[in-house]
């Protein structure tokens, strides 16, 4: 996806280049910077005039690997007589972010010869920004024992639906185990994910060679879904503290970014 969407961009600033009026697609840069969600950066640029300019490219976001504890809860608070399943108390989930994305956008400067501007475009990146599964082996027989309990297999058959399930507290949703044991969830938002911001610095340079460039506004993830054993689940109303990653991001419609980057114009 990453080779096709820098083809793309490079045969639409090329035809651009070949086909330009007289003041138009004079020019091209190249950048590389860093920022905040959308991580290393690095893109090309072309002038539409004075006012306006083109940029596309790809941004690179590190995969860090974070594990974090979540607890066991049950989705309801009517107390219920009968067999129980063992409780392993707190569950550790090793929760691995894919944030990276390309991007095209336009950028407005307001006034002629301005740095300032106002941005617009998307971003183009993996629908799932997020998993988390099992990295605590020694939870998988209780977690096994609880998907029992929850679908009245076994010894559980005789307990009543209203009994509710158990699973693992993410907000105000209910991580259920499979068969075998294991947590496999994943967050879901949309592909391609509008963008508007401003910032400040030319995407490409007129009055000199070099020039930094900062950026800043939000990316629009859509409401994000949360999918275990690729299943869609529903919020369960848990009321969840909210401090884990994985919780953390499925809370986040439009996500803030903020990036610097050094552009060197070409000619």
């Amino acid at each position: 996806m990453k080779r096709l969407f820098i083809a793309l961009c490079t045969a639409f600033f090329s035809m651009g280049i070949q086909a330009q009026p007289e003041g138009i697609f004079d020019h091209l840069s190249i950048g590389a910077g860093f920022g905040i969600i959308n991580g290393g950066v690095v893109e090309i640029a072309l002038p539409i005039s004075h006012y306006a300019a083109i940029r596309g490219g790809y941004n690179f976001f590190p995969i860090v690997k974070a594990t974090e504890d979540f607890d066991v809860v049950s989705d309801t608070e009517k107390s219920m007589s009968g067999p129980r399943p063992t409780m392993p108390g707190k569950v550790k989930l090793q929760a691995e972010p894919f944030l990276s994305a390309g991007h095209l956008l336009l950028d407005i400067y307001p006034f002629h010869g301005s740095s300032f501007h106002l941005t617009g475009g998307a971003y183009l990146g993996k629908e799932q920004v997020i998993t988390a599964k099992n990295s605590d082996g020694d939870s998988q027989a209780d977690l096994a024992d609880i998907y029992q309990y929850n679908n009245r297999l076994g010894a559980y058959s005789s307990v009543p639906e209203s009994a509710g399930k158990f699973g693992l507290e993410c907000g105000d949703f209910l991580l259920e185990p499979d068969a075998r044991g294991n947590i496999d969830a994943f967050i879901k938002v949309k592909r391609i994910r509008p963008y508007a911001g401003l910032g400040f610095g030319r995407a490409v340079p007129m009055k000199h060679r070099f020039a930094f460039g900062f950026d800043m506004g939000l990316q629009f993830w859509g409401t994000p879904e949360i999918y275990v054993d690729n299943k869609k689940i529903e919020k369960a109303n848990l009321g969840g503290k909210g401090d884990s990653l994985f919780e953390a991001i499925g809370k986040v419609s439009a996500a803030p970014i903020i990036s610097c980057k050094l552009v060197g114009r070409i000619f």
